[in-house]
């Protein structure tokens, strides 16, 4: 991980906010074999507590706004994450670029 991203998500001053759309990719790609976990999903978020992170829920907003964003990218996960981001204000921790294309901050 970036040293960037670590000092984002370690420092206690900042609201850290983990998508709905990203635990649904992850549970995808696990049951299809595409990404091994050391230990079930579950167990890996109930190590941390509520003061940690704070799960952003899927709005119906968030999706409308999908379908306007440019086809820089077509990965759905990806496009609705970038929605998200750009409807809360949010930066997207990340080292893919594609993400860069939407104008969205990115940490990565």
């Amino acid at each position: 991980m970036p040293p960037v991203a670590k000092e984002k998500l370690t420092n206690r001053n900042n609201e850290i906010f983990l998508s709905v759309a990203s635990i649904w990719e992850i549970v995808i790609k696990v049951s299809i074999k595409k990404l091994n976990l050391a230990a079930p999903l579950p167990t890996i978020l109930g190590r941390y507590g509520k003061d940690d992170f704070k799960l952003l829920p899927i709005e119906l907003g968030h999706t409308l706004a999908t379908g306007n964003l440019p086809f820089h990218h077509r990965d759905p996960f990806d496009r609705l994450l970038v929605a998200q981001a750009q409807s809360e204000d949010l930066e997207i921790i990340s080292t893919d670029k594609v993400f860069d294309a939407y104008g969205v901050k990115r940490v990565g």
